[in-house]
């Protein structure tokens, strides 16, 4: 973590663009907003003195950067001090510095300073939506983060045939890896195939992407069908860049989608949403396992009359087929593809060594050690069991995420409740095989498309029309464009 010489300088300006970006599932966050909001902590272990770590040149440290997704707090700061109390089990003599990334403007804009000057991180492990390194491909290409692929390829213990290679690739720009990813997501559609097709659905609308979907489902013009899509319940967010087809070229710089493209999604999403079959602040998110609001549904009838398909996430199916081995209803999961046909996974949680680190054998060791203790059991808190995503450890991942359910159901109130949680292997989770087209990591573009689809149906502002959507389309290329060419 010291401060590097001039072969920065003619990367300050493009790192600044990276860490300050371009101008889905709802969950109640209370009990994580302690942690996210935090301007910063450090943590210390038992064998780092009070002085300053960055001036105890007699023992090896390290800064660790970390920041939690700001919609859910997840991964929570005590998931991190569990990853330092593993680490220093095996490193007792390493003084670390654990610090969260700063949540307000100010310090966060200091803190950008400060690693444009040279200052870097060690370690950085970051989350969906960072508030600091809003691009990683951007951060790759730029020499932000370092090249391990030394410490990678020579890793006898890494066990890389248990990782999902498609995911591990994203990692890797220009033959060299810079990044880890430790987990992913997709969208899933959850169907109560009898009670689906009893109204009116076929298992052929999932056949040509989520917009079809949409497309298929409302046309039926039956509520419960329209409001298992998630797309008309006021808190649920688009899952916009799993949609449209891949956008940008960063190799080659170039701009992949048409603002004509743009413009039929976001008419789409506009016109889905303005069907309100029913009022939606009064049900709850779609979902099979959580107890019902019956005072609050009796109006339209009973719950799973409204819950025969959801669009949810990969984690959720562990729920699922413990509902379907208590309950004897079958739940079929159904990864749903983009407009051109491909499955897009998002990268969720990932590590990184930052450029300059003088210890980078020790960084990677600390990196490894998330891994580990993801095999162990994936963290979980409450109300945010979903929050994390499917582990990049694909092996015997289904049976670790059952484990670190049952610790997080306590805190809720599921239907059958009394019985034990049964015991799931990846043999009950089918998609974990599915071929994955597209790996993405989640940019700051994809934030401004999300502001963008917030104000579609906005009643304050007034609906876009459809040339108002036009020019915005043309303007989200722009803006698509600039992003490239400044990175």
């Amino acid at each position: 973590m010291r401060k590097q010489p001039a072969r920065f300088l003619a990367l300050l300006l493009a790192m600044l663009i990276v860490l300050s970006g371009c101008g889905y599932l709802p969950t109640d966050n209370t009990n994580q907003q302690t942690d996210a909001t935090a301007e910063s902590e450090v943590f210390q272990t038992e064998a780092i003195p009070e002085e300053d770590p960055s001036e105890q040149d007699s023992k090896p440290d390290l800064w660790i950067m970390y920041g939690t997704d700001t919609k859910t707090g997840y991964p929570p700061v005590s998931h991190f001090k569990h990853v330092v109390e593993q680490f220093t089990l095996e490193y007792p003599d390493v003084n670390i510095l654990l610090e969260s990334i700063p949540q307000d403007e100010e310090s966060l804009q200091r803190l950008r300073t400060q690693i444009t000057e040279g200052n870097i991180p060690d370690v950085m492990v970051m989350s969906r939506n960072s508030t600091l390194i809003t691009d990683p491909y951007q951060a790759m290409q730029n020499g932000l983060f370092m090249d391990i692929s030394e410490y990678y390829d020579a890793d006898t213990e890494l066990a890389e045939e248990e990782l999902h290679p498609a995911i591990m690739d994203a990692g890797v720009y220009d033959g060299h890896r810079y990044i880890i990813p430790y987990s992913y997501d997709f969208p899933v559609a959850y169907v109560d195939v009898r009670q689906f097709e009893s109204l009116g659905g076929s298992l052929d609308m999932f056949d040509g992407g989520i917009m079809k979907l949409y497309e298929s489902l409302f046309a039926t013009g039956n509520p419960k069908l329209i409001w298992g899509t998630g797309i008309s319940y006021p808190s649920q967010r688009i899952h916009s860049f799993n949609c449209l087809p891949e956008l940008l070229d960063y190799e080659n710089l170039e701009v992949l989608i048409t603002a004509e493209e743009i413009a039929q999604f976001l008419k789409a999403v506009q016109s889905a949403r303005a069907t309100q079959p029913f009022d939606t602040e009064a049900l709850p998110y779609p979902n099979f396992m959580t107890k019902p609001h019956l005072d609050e549904l009796k109006t339209y009838g009973t719950w799973m009359d409204y819950t025969s398909m959801y669009i949810g996430v990969m984690p959720e199916h562990v729920t699922n087929v413990g509902f379907t081995k208590m309950s004897g209803t079958e739940i079929q999961a159904i990864p749903i593809t983009a407009a051109d046909g491909d499955l897009v996974a998002d990268i969720l949680y990932y590590g990184a060594v930052g450029a300059g680190c003088e210890k980078p054998e020790l960084a990677y060791a600390f990196l490894r050690t998330i891994s580990t203790v993801f095999r162990n059991k994936p963290p979980f808190i409450p109300h945010s069991i979903m929050s994390f995503g499917w582990p990049v450890r694909i092996t015997d991942s289904a049976a670790n995420m059952a484990n670190g359910s049952r610790d997080a159901f306590s805190e809720f109130k599921y239907f059958y409740l009394d019985s034990p949680f049964p015991e799931i292997t990846n043999d009950d989770i089918p998609f974990l095989d599915a071929e994955i087209d597209r790996v993405h990591f989640y940019t700051s573009l994809e934030s401004d498309l999300s502001d963008i689809i917030d104000t579609l149906n906005d009643p304050s502002t007034g609906a876009p029309t459809d040339v108002d959507i036009d020019a915005i389309a043309a303007d989200f290329v722009k803006e698509l464009e600039q992003h490239l060419y400044e990175g």
